[in-house]
C-alpha cells in the first residue's frame, strides 16, 4: 500500500524504530536483572546451608594412634614410705604405652577414647633375701579436643581426658619351705595391692602427616587424680593413705588419619 502523505510516513517509521529499540533495551535489562536475582537466590541459599549446617561443609577427620612415652610420678615418695624397708624404692618416672582415637570435624570439636598403661619393677638380693616390687598404673576414659590449627599437613588441638584408673603394687619375696628340716628350697610369696582412682588430664596433641594416611603424633599433658583412702590387699579393703599418680606425661607415636 502506497503512502500518499510522505511526512506522515516518515514520522510513523521513526516512531516504530524508536519503540522497537526501547522494547529490546528493556528486554535485555529485564533478562539481566532476572539472571542476577536468580544468582543471588542461589548464593543466599548456599550461605544459608553453610550457616545452618556448618559441620556438613567441613572435612571429617578420624585419628588413631599408638605411642610410647614417659610418666612422671611426683608423689612416688609417699608410696615408697608405705612399702617395707627391705624392698627397693620405686623410681619417679616410667615408660608408658598410650592408645587413643578421635573422630570429628577438621576444624571443629572432636571426641574419642584414650588409654594409658605403664609399669616399672625393681629387685634386690637373692635366696631368702630376694625382694622385688612392681608398680603398674592403667587409665582409660573419654577424650575431648578442639582443633586450634589444621591444614593438609599439620593438626594442633587442645583438649582434656577424664576417666578411671587403677594402681597395682606387687611385692614378691621368698621364704623357707615349712615341714622338712634343712630343706634348701624356697617358696615364692607375693602380696598384691590395688587402689582405684579417677583422673583428669589437660593435654595438647600435635599430629603431622608423613605419607598418605600415615601420621606422626606428639602428645603432652598433666594428670590430676582423686579417690578414696582405700587399698585392696588380696581383694580385702583396708583404710590407708591414698597414693596420687599426679605428674606430667608425654608420648610420641604413629597412627592413621582418614
Amino acid at each position: 500500500m502506497a503512502c500518499h502523505f510522505k511526512p506522515v510516513c516518515i514520522i510513523f517509521f521513526i516512531f516504530v524504530f524508536l519503540f522497537s529499540g526501547f522494547v529490546l533495551a528493556n528486554g535485555d535489562e529485564f533478562n539481566k536483572e532476572e539472571q542476577t536475582t536468580g544468582q543471588e537466590e542461589i548464593d543466599n541459599s548456599e550461605v544459608g546451608i553453610e550457616i545452618l549446617f556448618p559441620e556438613l561443609i567441613r572435612p571429617a577427620r578420624f585419628y588413631y594412634n599408638y605411642g610410647l612415652g614417659y610418666l612422671n610420678l611426683l608423689k612416688v615418695e609417699n608410696l615408697n614410705e608405705r612399702i617395707p624397708e627391705d624392698f627397693p624404692d620405686l623410681g619417679g618416672g616410667m615408660l608408658i604405652r598410650r592408645w587413643n582415637y578421635v573422630f570429628g570435624f577438621g576444624d571443629y570439636w572432636r571426641g574419642g577414647w584414650v588409654k594409658t598403661h605403664g609399669s616399672q619393677n625393681k629387685a634386690v638380693g637373692s635366696g631368702e633375701d630376694f625382694r622385688k616390687i612392681t608398680y603398674e598404673v592403667e587409665m582409660s576414659g573419654i577424650l575431648i579436643e578442639k582443633s586450634v590449627y589444621s591444614d593438609s599437613l599439620l593438626d594442633l588441638a587442645l583438649g582434656a581426658a577424664a576417666g578411671r584408673g587403677i594402681h597395682r603394687v606387687k611385692l614378691l619375696f621368698t621364704q623357707p619351705q615349712t615341714g622338712e628340716v634343712n630343706n634348701p628350697w624356697q617358696e615364692p610369696v607375693s602380696s598384691n595391692l590395688s587402689q582405684p582412682f579417677y583422673f583428669f588430664q589437660p593435654q595438647i596433641n600435635a599430629r603431622f602427616r608423613l605419607v598418605g594416611p600415615i601420621i606422626g603424633h606428639i602428645q603432652g599433658g598433666y594428670s590430676f587424680t582423686l579417690g578414696r583412702n582405700r587399698w585392696y590387699i588380696e581383694d580385702e579393703e583396708i583404710r590407708d593413705e591414698r597414693f596420687k599418680s599426679d605428674g606430667f606425661h608425654f608420648s610420641a607415636g604413629l597412627g592413621v588419619r582418614f
